[in-house]
């Protein structure tokens, strides 16, 4: 689940795809894919409106790439891996409403 849900972010699949891989997943009984499975069918805005809400990726937020060193089974030397994700700062903002937080 998680690899699927990474390829999307680093725009390797869509989000058709990464929904209806998903949606089979939980047919498999892989229950953690619930929130992201869509089933096959759907128009396409609905698929990323879906991943988007279930990422937590409002339209405030913007997610970074960057590259880290890794290994990799396929190299005899080190490699680069590329990551995506919101900066912690960015997901501590307060939120509107009473209280601030």
């Amino acid at each position: 689940m998680d690899k699927v849900l990474r390829l999307h972010l680093l725009n390797k699949i869509s989000a058709e795809d990464c929904c209806t891989t998903l949606h089979l997943a939980v047919e498999a009984g892989v229950s953690q894919a619930k929130r992201y499975a869509l089933g096959p069918g759907s128009s396409s805005g609905h698929y990323s409106r879906k991943l988007t809400k279930a990422l937590a990726l409002g339209d405030s937020r913007e997610l970074y790439e960057f590259e880290y060193p890794g290994h990799s089974k396929h190299e005899l030397s080190r490699t680069v891996h590329k990551a995506v994700c919101i900066p912690f700062h960015e997901q501590l903002q307060p939120q509107s409403g009473p209280g601030g937080w």
